[in-house]
């Protein structure tokens, strides 16, 4: 894939991103939520820590059992396949994540 095509996918991605969380926000009034939270900006912070760190150790976990299988799984690429699993979990009815 051409670098430029690839650089304007990834700003189409964020731009999508962003607008849907403005739509889902407006939609269900949550901004008052998001202005309530501007008082405690520490709740914020661990709010968007957790699910990282999580996700960090589950590709640290993850790397681990694919080492006792003889593979070697890069903590990025484990990352990576975290994620993948997590939108199977929210986006796909069932146990695919």
């Amino acid at each position: 894939m051409r670098p430029l095509l690839k650089k304007l996918l990834n700003i189409l991605r964020v731009v999508l991103g962003i607008g849907l969380l403005y739509y889902v926000l407006t939609a269900t009034g949550g901004w008052e939520t998001v202005l309530a939270l501007r008082h405690y900006p520490w709740v914020l912070l661990g709010l968007l820590a957790l699910p990282l760190f999580g996700a960090a150790v589950e590709s640290v976990r993850l790397g681990l059992l694919s080492r006792a299988q003889g593979m070697q799984l890069s903590f990025a690429r484990g990352y990576q396949l975290v994620a993948i699993g997590t939108l199977f979990n929210f986006a796909i009815p069932g146990g695919t994540g």
